[in-house]
């Protein structure tokens, strides 16, 4: 069974990256949970420091009525 962390999140640019590092560097094996990012329209930058780490990680997703 795989766990689903669910973040919501609007224009959380200054936050958002150190979030996922956090997460990214946990012992708990990365097959095992997923990360989504449910944006809610940001105009800050927020959509492209996610997709940079999901390119590194396919267990962070970008979710969003753009994507």
């Amino acid at each position: 069974m795989q766990a689903t962390i669910i973040c919501p999140s609007y224009n959380s640019k200054k936050v958002i990256g150190r979030a996922l590092q956090s997460w990214a560097e946990q012992d708990y094996p990365r097959d095992k949970y997923e990360i989504l990012i449910v944006d809610n329209f940001s105009t800050d930058g927020t959509k492209d420091i996610v997709e940079e780490f999901a390119r590194k990680y396919p267990n962070i997703k970008y979710v969003s009525d753009r994507s």
